[in-house]
């Protein structure tokens, strides 16, 4: 998204959340840069910031969660991602997959559907497996242009 787009999108976006500030859970993993998945760090740090100017948009509190903590099951963390109104994740990185997968269907469990995934797709054949794993989830693949 452009700087114009951005600015277009926050000048009609909604503000305001019935209950007051909309919670965004994000997990994408912005440290890995080696091995294969490394490679793409910085398509994913252009995805994040993407995240960030749409959070910003609708007036939303965007918390990047790490991975990490999330799969060592740090308190903190998994309250935040499985309260949070949205929770965003990113499954380019294919060691992460089942554990997020995981805790997915964990809010899922708690009634909370309002989640999206997102993929790099840069691996033909690839994001098939991921749409197919994620078919009733709201999914979205990413290049870098």
């Amino acid at each position: 998204m452009s700087e114009v787009d951005a600015r277009s999108c926050c000048s009609v976006a909604s503000t305001g959340h019935p209950q007051g500030k909309m919670n965004i859970a994000c997990i994408i993993d912005l440290t890995t840069g080696t091995g294969a998945a490394g490679g793409r760090l910085a398509q994913r740090k252009a995805a994040y910031e993407e995240i960030k100017k749409a959070s910003n948009c609708v007036g939303a509190t965007l918390h990047e969660l790490p991975f990490k903590k999330l799969d060592f099951g740090e308190t903190k963390v998994l309250e935040q991602f499985h309260d949070a109104d949205v929770a965003i994740i990113d499954v380019s990185i294919q060691d992460q997959r089942n554990a997020l997968f995981y805790h997915l269907g964990v809010r899922e469990s708690l009634a909370m559907k309002q989640n999206m995934i997102l993929y790099n797709d840069h691996a033909p054949g690839e994001a098939y497996s991921i749409k197919v794993e994620a078919y009733f989830h709201k999914h979205f693949t990413y290049l870098d242009s």
